[in-house]
């Protein structure tokens, strides 16, 4: 396996961050969702603008893990809030230390930019790895995405 990389994410990376998060979602999702959850959680087209409105604003930093040519894992962090909004790993890279590594980059970011906490909503499925990180459990919220309503769990760390 290649050495894997942390870059500042560009415009050219939209189409593989879509497919990162796309794939993570689909292949872990179905531990803790159902089908039809997944489904609507699972990012579309639609998200290429998102994507596209982050990287040109300052309020978010957007990194992106590399090995070799493949884009195997990104992370999105609000520097206005200190909130982490995404961290979504290729599922064949699990359990590798890119989530971990990406993780730490975001969070000395946060750091920098005066945040004394990060926070984030996490998957039922993530929620093991981010405790392991060190973050504290806070409560379940639920967030209605496309019709379908799904559990996450607000956590949070001192930086």
């Amino acid at each position: 396996m290649s050495s894997v990389t942390v870059r500042q994410a560009t415009t050219t990376d939209n189409l593989d961050v879509v497919s990162v998060k796309r794939a993570a979602i689909r292949a872990d999702g179905r531990e803790s969702y159902s089908a039809d959850q997944v489904a609507a959680w699972a990012p579309d087209a639609d998200e290429l603008d998102d994507y596209q409105q982050a990287l040109g604003d300052d309020t978010y930093h957007v990194l992106v893990a590399e090995s070799g040519d493949e884009t195997v894992g990104f992370g999105v962090l609000n520097v206005e809030t200190g909130a982490l909004l995404a961290l979504y790993i290729q599922p064949d890279r699990r359990g590798t230390g890119i989530g971990s590594r990406l993780l730490g980059q975001i969070e000395t970011t946060a750091k920098l930019n005066g945040a004394d906490t990060l926070d984030l909503l996490a998957s039922r499925n993530a929620v093991s790895f981010y405790a392991e990180q060190g973050y504290e459990r806070g409560e379940t919220i639920e967030r209605d995405i496309d019709g379908e309503t799904l559990a996450f769990v607000t956590m949070e760390t001192a930086l």
